[in-house]
C-alpha cells in the first residue's frame, strides 16, 4: 500500500510540475496505429526545457503531466516514420540524452544524429 501510495504522490507531483504539453509535432504512422508526438516541456525556474518524444496508440492524446515514454534530450529534434513500425528521430546533437529507448509497442525507434 505504501508503494502504490508514492507512486500516485510521484505521478501527481509530474502532473503538477509538468503542466500542459506545448505539442511541436503530431505525426501519425503510415497504418494509423500509432501517432507520435514531439513536445516541449518546461521544468521550472531552474532547468532548461527539455524536448520529448511519446510514442501513443492513435486515439490517444497527451495528457496534463505526460513525461514522454520514448525519448528526452535538452536537443530539438524531427520525427518521421519510416514504415508501419518504425520511427526515426533526427537529432543535431548526441549529447545530453536523459531517456532513449529503442521499441515502444511494437514500434522500432531508430536515431540518427548529425553531430555527436
Amino acid at each position: 500500500m505504501a508503494i502504490l501510495a508514492g507512486n500516485i504522490a510521484l505521478n501527481s507531483f509530474r502532473a503538477f510540475w509538468m503542466g500542459e504539453p506545448n505539442i511541436i509535432q503530431e505525426v501519425i504512422s503510415p497504418d494509423n496505429k500509432y501517432v507520435a508526438y514531439v513536445f516541449e516541456a518546461n521544468g521550472g525556474a531552474t532547468t532548461r526545457f527539455t524536448y520529448r518524444l511519446s510514442i501513443l496508440k492513435n486515439g490517444s492524446k497527451l495528457k496534463h503531466g505526460d513525461i514522454g515514454n520514448t525519448y528526452i534530450t535538452y536537443n530539438e529534434f524531427d520525427v518521421e516514420w519510416t514504415e508501419d513500425n518504425t520511427l526515426k528521430v533526427e537529432n543535431f546533437a548526441s549529447v545530453n540524452i536523459f531517456k532513449q529507448e529503442t521499441k515502444i509497442y511494437d514500434v522500432d525507434v531508430k536515431y540518427n544524429y548529425t553531430k555527436n
